[in-house]
Order: structure tokens, then C-alpha cells, then sequence
């Protein structure tokens, strides 16, 4: 069931003329990220309104399997070009599903 599954969602803000470096580096983050063992679903996606901006909509076996994820060398990498790409803190929210009754 839906509600059993950790969803997470990642909003991102590319700093101007960064949004193209932001797209790289975010599909390298995919790329491993869909080999981890917990990881259900991880898409990235650049809005088509507002280039700078980009969300990840990540599924997760259990909030365990985030934990492991973020502290893999992937994210690290990704974090830490922090102020290089990012025009304002990447915002991590965590959500429930919603099951139909």
C-alpha cells in the first residue's frame, strides 16, 4: 500500500544561468540513486514554466532507506556544490499517501 511507502519530494532552485549544471549533476543523482535496494521510484523533474526550478519524487522502502541514501557519496557530492548551483537551500518534504476509501 501507498501509505506504507516513505514519499519524499526535493525542491530545488538553480541559480541563474545554473540550470543546465543543476540538470547534469541531478541526472547523476538519479542514476545512482536507482540502483540503491530501498529505492522504489526516484524521478527528477525541471519545470517547464521556471527552468531554475526542479522536484525529485522519491519512493522509498522505509525512512531507513533515505537515511542510507542521503548519506551515500552521490548526494554528498550533489549537496555540497550547494551554493555553487543553488540559488536557496534544497527543501526536503516528507508526505503520506492518500488511499482512496
Amino acid at each position: 500500500m501507498e501509505q506504507d511507502i516513505t514519499i519524499v519530494f526535493a525542491f530545488l532552485h538553480a541559480a541563474p544561468g545554473y540550470e543546465d549544471r543543476v540538470r547534469e549533476e541531478l541526472s547523476k543523482v538519479v542514476t545512482e540513486t536507482l540502483k540503491e535496494p530501498g529505492c522504489l521510484k526516484f524521478v527528477a523533474h525541471q519545470s517547464v514554466e521556471r527552468p531554475a526550478e526542479f522536484v525529485v519524487y522519491e519512493h522509498w522502502r522505509e525512512r531507513e532507506d533515505v537515511d542510507k541514501h542521503i548519506a551515500l557519496p552521490h548526494v554528498q557530492h550533489f549537496m555540497k556544490l550547494g551554493e555553487e548551483i543553488f540559488s536557496e537551500p534544497v527543501r526536503v518534504t516528507f508526505w503520506n499517501g492518500v488511499e482512496p476509501t
